[in-house]
């Protein structure tokens, strides 16, 4: 697989199965289990064994399943497949590891698929992190990723860690770039790395792969896609109530039309070292995908 400089890859949110509202009471309980397993796609049936889960916790999601397989056989497609496809995987896995608490992972977007309760919970949970880290006691990027990990919460930057430390462990050079808009009201942080000579960014958090020179366009139709289906991007927490009471101002999120505006501003390693995570880091990722 390969990307032209003038082409970029959007990595669509398709799961091999997938059900994305509540089942239909006949198949309320039931679980999705690995049916088969075929160039490196899992495809999933359904299980007549009944679960302990109803309501919400019955919409079945086998992405997360896909995403241990692959992480389970990164060893060996590193070898296997081309690297693209292999950064593809990267970014799957990425995504299903903050997708446990999906709901709560990011606090800077706003849908009404959660509730405002839900949106105060997961600020807490930040809040509860942030005084946490003013405490001194998280003073490098591997325990605070640690730690963000086991919570499920993870914005831009936290994602593209995830996708920088399993690219560096395999081989890559990867870079964190960081973008901003020139009145500092909006920042994005992202993974750079150089395929057989081209630059891509990898933007886990806008679910995209593509060419550095396509990226600011790939992220301007993501964002229009949110906007048509009543999904914000709020510049300050201090706006979410707005968003809630259908009252967000243009001022106060991020439009698809102002994303032109993002810039890089800089670019490198975290806390200066290429190895920003431990071996128990990887260990954790396989634990999350798991569970």
């Amino acid at each position: 697989m390969k990307l032209t400089k003038h082409t970029s890859l959007l990595i669509s949110d398709i799961a091999i199965y997938e059900l994305n509202h509540h089942l239909p009471s006949k198949l309320k309980g039931v679980i999705p289990q690995i049916s088969s397993v075929r160039n490196n796609q899992v495809t999933c049936r359904m299980s007549s064994q009944k679960s302990d889960h109803s309501g919400d916790n019955s919409i079945i999601n086998c992405k997360r399943l896909e995403a241990e397989h692959l992480y389970n056989n990164l060893e060996q497609s590193v070898k296997n497949v081309d690297k693209l496809t292999f950064v593809v995987n990267v970014l799957k896995i990425a995504r299903a590891v903050f997708n446990e608490n999906k709901k709560f992972k990011a606090i800077n977007k706003c849908s009404k698929k959660r509730t405002p309760e839900e949106h105060l919970y997961a600020l807490k949970k930040w809040s509860d992190l942030d005084t946490y880290l003013e405490t001194g006691k998280i003073e490098d990027h591997h325990i605070r990723l640690m730690k963000l990990v086991k919570l499920s919460l993870g914005n831009c930057g936290e994602q593209s860690s995830v996708v920088y430390a399993l690219l560096h462990k395999y081989g890559f050079n990867p870079e964190i770039v960081n973008y901003e808009t020139p009145d500092r009201l909006f920042d994005h942080q992202v993974c750079r790395v150089n395929i057989d000579g081209e630059e891509y960014i990898v933007d886990p958090w806008s679910n995209t792969i593509s060419c550095q020179d396509n990226y600011i366009s790939q992220l301007e139709n993501k964002l229009l896609k949110w906007e048509q289906g009543n999904k914000m991007v709020v510049l300050d927490e201090k706006y979410l109530h707005e968003f809630y009471e259908d009252k967000l101002s243009d001022d106060h999120r991020l439009r698809s039309s102002e994303v032109h505006k993002l810039k890089i501003v800089d670019s490198g390693h975290p806390n200066d070292e290429k190895n920003i995570v431990e071996p128990d880091f990887f260990d954790l990722i396989s634990e999350v995908l798991s569970r």
